[in-house]
Order: C-alpha cells, then sequence, then structure tokens
C-alpha cells in the first residue's frame, strides 16, 4: 500500500544520508547522551510524539503513561537541547537522525 512505499522511501533517505555521514547527526547524539547520563526517556518520548504526528495523548497511550507526563517530556525538549518540536523542519531533521541513530 501507499504507508508501505512510503516508509520504503524514508528509510532510503535516511540511509543515503548515513552513507554520506550527515546522519544520525548532533539533535539524535545530544538526546540519547543526556538519556544516558541522567537516565531520561527524551528520546524514546520524542521518537513516539513524531511517530504519532505531534499527538500527545496517543504518545502518552503508546508508552503507557499519562498525558500530563508526555506533555511535561515535551515542553523540556526546548529548554534543555533548545530544539522547538512546534517546527516542522526540526521534526523533520530530529526524525531523520532519530531513524538512523
Amino acid at each position: 500500500g501507499c504507508w508501505a512505499r512510503q516508509t520504503i522511501v524514508a528509510l532510503q533517505i535516511v540511509t543515503a544520508l548515513r552513507a554520506s555521514g550527515q546522519l544520525p547527526g548532533d539533535f539524535a547524539t545530544r538526546i540519547s547522551e543526556h538519556d544516558s547520563a541522567r537516565g531520561t526517556f527524551f528520546e524514546e518520548t520524542i521518537r513516539t510524539y513524531l511517530d504519532c504526528n505531534g499527538n500527545a495523548i496517543e504518545t502518552a497511550a503508546r508508552l503507557g503513561l499519562h498525558a500530563n507526563t508526555v506533555r511535561y517530556r515535551l515542553s523540556r525538549v526546548e529548554p534543555v537541547f533548545g530544539l522547538r518540536l512546534e517546527d516542522p523542519e526540526t521534526r523533520l531533521l530530529l526524525w531523520l537522525q532519530l531513524q538512523a541513530a
């Protein structure tokens, strides 16, 4: 179906960018290192949030968390990492980097 074709194309883009040395990239690396050092779950939360098209309630359901927990974690992304999840280009770059990580 259409979804499968889009997924294959997206993964081909990630593979090409990884091969050229442009991925995973700084955002994904900083988030992963932060989670490892502090025992936080930003990577999992952000990845799921992006997969849920920015829907915090669906993200919470997939992660088995309260929606307010997800909203709080997301509210910390900009102060901690300097990433504005409201910005579509930031979301795209972050998604690509997390897929390549």
